[in-house]
């Protein structure tokens, strides 16, 4: 994972596979952004090859708890991909979808 942060954004680079053996650094990863008071997160997920129920599960926890806090999750991702992986799990509607980092960053309140 690589970090980024500017202000009260933090972009988070994945790369490899989220799942069962990874998600748990995700979790944590996401736990540290938010104590220090990051609320505007982005996880661009193009490098990421593989992504099983246990990375799932990390991104759904991530995003509630950015919402529980008053921030925002959004993901760039390769849409057809992983839209249709979040779709068949009924979780599409939580995210936003941005193909570039920098378009994401830009579509925060």
């Amino acid at each position: 994972m690589v970090q980024a942060a500017d202000g009260a954004t933090s972009v988070l680079t994945l790369s490899g596979a989220l799942d069962g053996m990874t998600a748990w650094r995700l979790r944590h990863e996401l736990t540290l952004l938010l104590i220090e008071g990051t609320g505007q997160i982005v996880l661009d997920l193009l490098a990421v090859r593989f992504m099983d129920t246990s990375g799932l599960s990390a991104l759904v926890a991530g995003h509630r708890r950015c919402r529980e806090l008053g921030g925002n999750l959004h993901l760039v991702a390769d849409g057809e991909r992983f839209h249709r992986q979040f779709d068949s799990t009924g979780r599409v509607a939580l995210f936003r979808f941005f193909s570039t980092a920098a378009a994401a960053c830009g579509a925060f309140p």
